[in-house]
Order: structure tokens, then C-alpha cells, then sequence
């Protein structure tokens, strides 16, 4: 009869990813390596159109029967010791505005170790806009509240143009706070299943250049009328 021996196990929140086939099959053989799993228990789950696509490993995926991207994929291992017991294993969840992984072992290097790698792909893999996933919903309200208040202003000192400005910086703020909340702009989570294309400007980025010049428009129309005085 084994001896029971103390389990390492942890749930780590993950940043916001967006990864493509590469990618993906980077992250099965990182997730593979240093565990010893039985045929069966390497799974992956990929849900779309309310049905979900179980696979054994991303190599089997048919692109035909695919999207180009999804927001809903699950990851699980396990892995057996020589006493036919538990010995560690990972269950990795990306889900439309979160991702997170569990991971267990009962060796603490193969678990500090394992968590490190994982730490350092999503890291690697993080896109472009992830600051704005933690800025946007606190910026939407500040925001919403400076437009107001500027146009209130410019109604009081007759500054039409100033009105204008700031009640175009509202409704696109609440639009692009709106849409990020429905996970439509900036996407928590991203999944492609092709390589990555080349760079070209998205509309993420449209999308922030717009904002900030309408932003810098009605700083503008504030000052301009101010140094006027």
C-alpha cells in the first residue's frame, strides 16, 4: 500500500491570449512533455455553433469543419507513476472573457517547473491590446463622465464645436465599452485555427486611434476657447 504524499496543486488565472495553430500545438507538446499519460487521457474539447468537438490531439483537427476562430476550448492530462496512482496533471480552460488552468503533482519540482513554462508561453502569447482588457472598463466610466461634463461646459460658454466634440467622445466611448463587454472588440480570448496571418491594421487598432483622436479633439476644444480668454 502506496504512502499518501502531500499534492501540490494551484488554479492560475491567465492573461488575455490570442493563439494560432502553431501555437496550439505548441502548447500540447509543452503540456505532454514530463508526463507519463495513457492513451485516453489527453483530451481536448472545442465547443461551436452549441456543440462541442472532442479530439485527442490538435493534429487531428479538420480545418473544413472549423471556424476560423473560437472562444471556447478545454485542455486536460493526466498522469500515472509507476504505482498506477495520480501523479500529476493539468486542466486548462479558455473561455470567451477568461482563462485559467489547474494544475496538480505530487513532485513539487515537476510542478513549479510546469507552471514556470506555462507562465512563459502565455506570456509570449499575449496580444497587443491586453492592457486595455483591465483599463477599458475603468477609462468607460471616467470617461463617460468627462464628456458629459464637457459638454454641459460648452453648452454654458456657447462653445458649439466643443457640444460636438464631446458628445461624439461619449458615444463612442459607451460604444467601445459596450463592445468590449460583449467580448466583440478586444477579445479576452482568441483562438485561430490557421497561422498566424501577416500584420495588417485591424480594426482594434482603428478602433483606439479613432478614440484617442476624438479624445485629443475635445482636450482641444476645452483649451483652444480657454487661452482665447
Amino acid at each position: 500500500m502506496g504512502i499518501n504524499k502531500a499534492e501540490h496543486r494551484k488554479i492560475e488565472n491567465l492573461p488575455p491570449i490570442r493563439l494560432y495553430m502553431k501555437d496550439l500545438v505548441a502548447l500540447e507538446k509543452l503540456i505532454k512533455s514530463d508526463v507519463n499519460w495513457r492513451d485516453g487521457d489527453f483530451k481536448i474539447r472545442i465547443g461551436h455553433d452549441n456543440k462541442t468537438i472532442s479530439i485527442a490531439s490538435f493534429s487531428e483537427l479538420s480545418k473544413e469543419d472549423l471556424p476560423e476562430s473560437v472562444n471556447d476550448i478545454s485542455i486536460e492530462i493526466i498522469g500515472w507513476n509507476s504505482e498506477r496512482d495520480i501523479e500529476n496533471g493539468i486542466s486548462m480552460k479558455f473561455y470567451h472573457n477568461y482563462a485559467d488552468y489547474q494544475i496538480h503533482a505530487l513532485n513539487e519540482v515537476w510542478f513549479n517547473g510546469k507552471r514556470s513554462q506555462l507562465s512563459d508561453f502565455f506570456r509570449n502569447r499575449k496580444p497587443w491590446y491586453s492592457w486595455l482588457n483591465a483599463t477599458i472598463p475603468v477609462l468607460t466610466p471616467l470617461l463617460s463622465w468627462v464628456a458629459i461634463a464637457t459638454a454641459i461646459w460648452g453648452y454654458r460658454a456657447e462653445q458649439i464645436g466643443g457640444v460636438i466634440v464631446a458628445t461624439l467622445l461619449f458615444v463612442s466611448v459607451i460604444t467601445v465599452g459596450w463592445l468590449n463587454f460583449k467580448q466583440q472588440l478586444f477579445p479576452y480570448v482568441r483562438v485561430f485555427f490557421l497561422d498566424k496571418p501577416n500584420q495588417k491594421i485591424g480594426v482594434e487598432v482603428i478602433t483606439l486611434i479613432l478614440e484617442i483622436a476624438i479624445l485629443i479633439a475635445t482636450l482641444i476644444s476645452i483649451v483652444i476657447p480657454l487661452m482665447a480668454k
